[in-house]
């Protein structure tokens, strides 16, 4: 999962790309769900911090700080990784 940094006035760590396919999902809103559930599972705090802006195109998230971006990304590549469904 690709990351990238804030720009200009924006302030967020964000992502937006297609995940259903590497999730095994059929739609990047089950994507999210998966990555929703494996990061509560994992780290609960952090979804406090996130904000999910998902669309039929992608899967879009935000954070403020680059280490909560990082550890959904990593979240996210596991999932991808493993096959696993949260």
């Amino acid at each position: 999962i690709g990351i990238h940094p804030p720009q200009g006035a924006a302030k967020q760590w964000w992502s937006y790309e297609d995940l259903a396919g590497d999730l095994g999902a059929a739609t990047n809103h089950e994507a999210e769900q998966r990555i929703r559930r494996a990061v509560r599972k994992t780290h609960p705090g952090l979804l406090a911090r996130l904000s999910f802006d998902t669309e039929a195109g992608g899967v879009g998230f935000t954070a403020e700080a680059e280490e909560d971006i990082r550890s959904v990304a990593a979240i996210g590549n596991e999932l991808a990784r493993s096959g696993r469904q949260s």
